[in-house]
């Protein structure tokens, strides 16, 4: 990390960007921040942008590493700013001043000095993204009777758990008395979808990845792109871990 750091900061590249160095705002939270800074030259974000994309892959650890590197190339580049501390004193351009900035000024400042978006935050959400898809598809399986649940529905009427379906009296359902609650809000019961502000059923976008990956073993045929080869790796090993797999067939390589 501290080679990648040196080559960014190389003078036989910083000398050959001649442009004047930009003074630009990152937050518009008073108070306003801003920074004057040395944009990287577009070999400089390759080889920031590979490197980046190599430690996410590694996962949490991976992502730490990558933000260390964030913050390193930060202040690699800037060159004033008017950032201090709570006493309203100067604080010099290290990571460890970064501190004291919130998560989103940070992604703010590193896309303006690098010039393209906070790769580590894009790296977290295709992490959740990845986790949620696989967390919806094994609760479709494993418990399909919860799986579809409207649970503003279950918060009001009581349901048959092991059916999954709304408990009638006379063709109607029945209201949940006073005083109780449905399974996601008694403890040591608790509910597989989750909670409705937490809920891990299907989004319709994920149930649409789902439905078009099975499309695709069905036929054989996969389309080149890696958005969809990253599905079908995260869908088999949901599958996988449910005990289910409709159509056996080796994870596509994305070409």
């Amino acid at each position: 990390m501290k080679r990648m750091t040196r080559m960014l900061e190389s003078p036989a590249l910083r000398s050959s960007c001649a442009a004047p160095m930009p003074r630009a705002v990152f937050t518009t939270t008073p108070p306003a921040l801003w920074c004057e800074y040395q944009p990287l030259l577009e070999c400089q974000r390759k080889t920031l942008a590979d490197r980046i994309a190599w430690l996410s892959r590694d996962g949490e650890p991976g992502l730490a590493q990558a933000e260390r590197l964030a913050g390193e190339v930060i202040v690699a580049q800037v060159t004033y700013w008017n950032l201090r501390d709570s006493k309203g004193h100067p604080l010099p351009i290290d990571v460890a001043s970064l501190s004291v900035l919130a998560a989103h000024e940070v992604g703010s400042l590193f896309a303006l000095v690098t010039g393209f978006d906070d790769p580590v935050a894009a790296a977290r959400r295709e992490i959740d993204d990845a986790r949620r898809l696989s967390a919806g598809i094994q609760l479709a399986l494993l418990h399909p009777e919860v799986a579809d649940r409207d649970c503003a529905d279950c918060q009001l009427h009581i349901y048959d758990e092991s059916t999954g379906r709304r408990t009638l009296h006379r063709g109607q359902p029945i209201r949940r008395p006073p005083g109780t609650f449905p399974p996601c809000q008694t403890p040591h019961v608790g509910c597989p979808r989750g909670t409705p502000q937490e809920s891990q059923s299907l989004s319709p976008e994920h149930l649409q990845a789902w439905l078009f990956d099975l499309a695709c073993r069905a036929t054989g045929r996969y389309p080149a792109d890696p958005h969809v080869a990253r599905n079908a790796v995260v869908i088999r090993a949901a599958e996988s871990a449910a005990g289910w797999n409709l159509f056996p067939s080796p994870t596509p390589s994305g070409h």
